[in-house]
């Protein structure tokens, strides 16, 4: 006997007596999410959620502002992205290969490093013909200061 499950259809499939094979397609009630020990696929391209675990001394306020926090703690976590937000922030807006010069860093490394920063929202890209220029968010920084002020308030 061989069960697949597909979203709200299921097909079961079994041999009769002369090895006749037997189709029954059954849909199923949209709170069903086994069939016996099979699980139903997951929809191509659909990403499964998982919880972060949030310790039970904060609230769920505080819970919310550590995960928006993380993306900016993950970014100013290396030394070579710190080095990038203070050359950014001297200057009004710097290309790549101008940062990866100051920085004796490669091309592709200082493009990494811009991309985590850029993820977390600290810079922002401009195009000027074919080069990106890079510059600090002023306005961002400001905000993951005060989130991390609120958090970390004793």
């Amino acid at each position: 006997m061989l069960y697949y499950i597909s979203g709200l259809l299921c097909i079961k499939a079994s041999k009769e007596d002369n090895q006749s094979i037997l189709i029954t397609y059954k849909r199923l009630d949209s709170n069903v999410t086994s069939f016996g020990n099979v699980k139903p696929e997951q929809e191509k391209g659909a990403r499964r959620s998982v919880r972060e675990y949030v310790p039970p001394v904060l609230s769920e306020e505080q819970a919310e502002v550590v995960v928006t926090l993380k993306a900016f703690l993950k970014a100013i976590g290396d030394v070579t992205r710190l080095a990038i937000l203070q050359e950014l922030g001297r200057e009004n807006g710097l290309s790549v290969q101008d940062l990866s010069d100051r920085l004796d860093l490669s091309q592709p490394l200082t493009s990494w490093h811009l991309l985590i920063l850029k993820r977390a929202r600290l810079v922002a890209p401009t195009h000027a013909g074919r080069q990106r220029i890079y510059r600090l968010n002023r306005e961002r920084l400001q905000e993951y200061r005060e989130l991390f002020n609120q958090v970390t308030d004793l």
